[in-house]
């Protein structure tokens, strides 16, 4: 996914600093179906309406790049350049889950670090962060006071409890109750919204309790649950998809990620498989790997 998502950011950097025709016309046609403050407009989402598509590619891919970088053998430093490129766009695309994924995921891996060679790599780290805190500064004094406003609100209601309350109830709807068995897979979906219908969007716990009742909101926490359980007990091998179902966990407060129309859904299925299928084996296989690798480093410093 590396090219296309390049690609993407690159548009998407053009496009929100000198705002084509075609983009604005794009971004101000959908305003009022991504939300009604005008300065949504304003958040960077390359060639779609919304910065969702983009900011949640990006992530998935910064823990992929994580991940090279902290459990590789050598440092690489195209990685450390797409992951502050990475981070840029998820600071100006103003998805908040993702930014402070990033954030945790980003100490969580230098925490973990299992590279016994950490003196070179934590000097690129602390590089790396230094250049993030500058990045975010050049960037916030390029953009006018209006934005940063917004920038600054939009981050700051994350942890206003009225703005939350408001967030879920309006997410709610028209739902008088919920039953055990719900209304129905897809009443609440993309559909929906399509024939003018009350669609949920905001919070993918209640979508499934919406349409699946608790019946079905007991499944997938029950699904939530075992993965993450496994995927913590065989880290060492399903690292980066465990990380994954965590970001999906938690996104699920705010976005409905496996019922909306794109590819997100297959992808946290496609880690849920990774890690249900790991096994102690593939624990004891990767060791002997590291050992391995770790004798013909010896010999190689020996010669």
């Amino acid at each position: 996914m590396k090219i296309p998502l390049l690609v993407s950011m690159f548009i998407g950097i053009y496009c929100f600093l000198y705002s084509p025709g075609w983009y604005m016309a794009m971004k101000i046609g959908q305003l009022n179906e991504f939300g009604s403050n005008y300065m949504e407009i304003m958040r960077l989402s390359s060639i779609w309406g919304h910065p969702y598509h983009l900011s949640y590619a990006t992530l998935l891919y910064s823990i992929y790049l994580m991940y090279r970088l902290f459990y590789g053998n050598m440092i690489e430093k195209k990685y450390y350049a797409m992951l502050l490129l990475c981070f840029i766009i998820l600071f100006l695309c103003q998805l908040r889950v993702c930014i402070m994924f990033f954030v945790f995921a980003f100490f969580l891996f230098t925490i973990l670090n299992p590279n016994k060679r950490k003196n070179k790599k934590n000097i690129s780290i602390a590089l790396t962060a230094i250049f993030l805190v500058l990045t975010v500064q050049i960037t916030t004094s390029k953009l006018s006071g209006e934005h940063i406003n917004y920038i600054e609100e939009h981050m700051l209601n994350l942890f206003d409890d009225e703005h939350l309350d408001t967030r879920f109830e309006h997410t709610r709807g028209d739902i008088i109750s919920y039953t055990f068995w719900g209304e129905g897979w897809g009443k609440y979906g993309d559909n929906a919204r399509a024939i003018n219908k009350w669609a949920i969007f905001d919070n993918e716990y209640q979508h499934h309790i919406a349409e699946l009742g608790y019946f079905g909101l007991g499944i997938l926490l029950l699904v939530l649950v075992y993965a993450l359980v496994r995927g913590f007990r065989y880290r060492k091998v399903v690292f980066v998809e465990f990380l994954l179902i965590c970001f999906y966990a938690i996104a699920m407060f705010g976005a409905s990620v496996l019922i909306h129309a794109s590819q997100y859904g297959y992808v946290f299925w496609f880690c849920v498989g990774r890690v249900v299928s790991a096994s102690g084996s593939s624990c004891k296989i990767l060791n002997r790997n590291e050992s391995s690798t770790h004798r013909v480093r010896i010999g190689q410093s020996n010669a």
